[in-house]
């Protein structure tokens, strides 16, 4: 080989080099450009999806205003008040109804007396009358409809024979689901 035709194939061979270089940075550039724009679609998206997230839990926050508002309202009905609702089912059914006691169930969550978190509690009512059984069996039904979240636990009818104007007595406990503090 002459010394032309050697420096002319190192020239071609840096020139080629040369090329491929800016072959290499251009893919480079190209694959920046590409990752920022993926990147680019992808916060969109979130950001797009964080709006529509918030938007439905605003939604489903507006809702349920309501509902959270009614069920507070039905949990925060003091013992006196009941007392005096299941007193007045008595006067509807045509009998008296008298409230022996009323004792609050053990809490599962309660960490002592001076807990001041929000905590369901129940209480029993220990409930009795005497009547007519068709007007006794009118006041059980009517307990059982009491619009307050409550329940007939347990029930048991006697009959009187000395009484012969009140032949049957009732006894029940009435278990009542409260969200106000109650003391045992």
């Amino acid at each position: 080989m002459t010394r032309p035709s050697l420096s002319v194939a190192l020239i071609a061979l840096s020139a080629a080099l040369i090329a491929w270089v800016g072959v290499f940075f251009f893919v480079q550039s190209i694959h920046k450009s590409q990752a920022a724009t993926e990147k680019a679609i992808r916060d969109s998206k979130q950001a797009n999806t964080s709006k529509e997230g918030l938007a439905q839990l605003l939604a489903v926050i507006t809702a349920t205003e309501s509902g959270r508002a009614e069920i507070s309202k039905l949990l925060t009905i003091d013992l006196l008040t009941l007392a005096n609702e299941v007193k007045k089912v008595g006067v509807d059914a045509g009998v008296e109804l008298e409230v022996l006691n009323a004792s609050p169930e053990p809490t599962p969550g309660q960490k002592g007396k001076d807990s001041k978190a929000f905590t369901i509690s129940a209480v029993n009512f220990t409930i009795e009358a005497e009547g007519s059984f068709d007007k006794l069996h009118h006041a059980l039904m009517l307990l059982e409809t009491l619009p307050v979240p409550s329940r007939v636990e347990e029930v048991s009818f006697t009959e009187m024979k000395e009484n012969p104007d009140a032949p049957w007595n009732m006894k029940l406990r009435l278990r009542i689901i409260t969200a106000l503090p109650v003391n045992s």
